[in-house]
């Protein structure tokens, strides 16, 4: 008896359980036939240059990690949105999502109705972060990039003139050429070291070693349709118009005081 009880309002009210059903069903399926068509653009950023080092340290890894969350919430600031949309000249910006993947890599999603400005909206956040960095400045990094090479080429020389004067010194017989060739190796040496030095230090402060720069490693393409799930849309609204049919009718009843 007690089932049966609960059974009945449902098979008495059957008509509005099915009517509110096709009603929540049918209204979700017309709104999602006016929905626009959505595309997504994406592009990706690295930070530092631990990747390509040969024996990066968990200092370096952990100060990728670190670097990629500081950016990621600067992709979010107001500051860098509003030069983003004014470098593009448009009203408003699409939606925007970042974060952060395997550690230093930055992800940059764009969903917009229209696939060339995904692609430019992303490319255009991209280098507004790339701007906010330490090493930003071109004419300095080509200036320091020349000084690099002018230093790898001393100390190619001076280890070339190195290994050549210590050839040398086995050649020697005189007591007093080999004590005057091994201070000019000393010299060299000295000199090699101090060029290693600088090298060292001047690199770390350019994108070649340093820690705190972003490049971009995979391009924005014009944005791809999105296929959403409209199927699971109607089937969740007309779910929720059944449940709240239901509820009606068990309401209903229960306020049914008639004999």
């Amino acid at each position: 008896m007690e089932l049966k009880e609960y059974i009945l309002p449902l098979i008495k009210w059957w008509w509005l359980i099915v009517v509110a059903t096709l009603i929540a069903g049918g209204a979700s399926y017309a709104a999602t036939l006016q929905q626009p068509q959505l595309y997504q653009s994406s592009t990706t950023l690295i930070i530092g240059s631990a990747v390509e080092d040969l024996n990066p340290s968990n200092q370096d890894l952990y100060l990728t990690g670190r670097l990629a969350s500081y950016y990621v919430e600067l992709s979010q600031r107001s500051s860098v949105r509003e030069d983003t949309r004014q470098a593009l000249g448009i009203r408003s910006l699409p939606d925007i999502a970042a974060w952060v993947t395997h550690n230093n890599f930055i992800e940059i999603w764009v969903t917009s109705t229209n696939p060339e400005l995904s692609q430019a909206v992303a490319t255009e956040l991209a280098n507004q972060l790339i701007r906010r960095t330490p090493t930003a400045q071109e004419d300095e990094q080509e200036f320091a990039n020349e000084l690099l090479n002018d230093y790898q080429e001393a100390i190619r020389n001076t280890r070339a003139e190195i290994a050549s004067k210590q050839e040398r010194l086995g050649e020697l017989i005189s007591a007093t050429e080999i004590a005057q060739l091994q201070d000019e190796i000393t010299v060299l040496e000295t000199n090699l070291r101090r060029l290693e030095t600088n090298y060292t230090n001047l690199r770390a402060t350019t994108q070649r070693g340093a820690v705190n720069t972003l490049r971009v490693v995979e391009q924005a393409q014009p944005g791809r349709p999105i296929n959403p799930n409209h199927m699971a849309t109607i089937f969740t609204a007309a779910s929720i118009g059944l449940v709240l049919a239901a509820s009606a009718a068990y309401i209903l009843e229960y306020m049914d005081d008639a004999v």
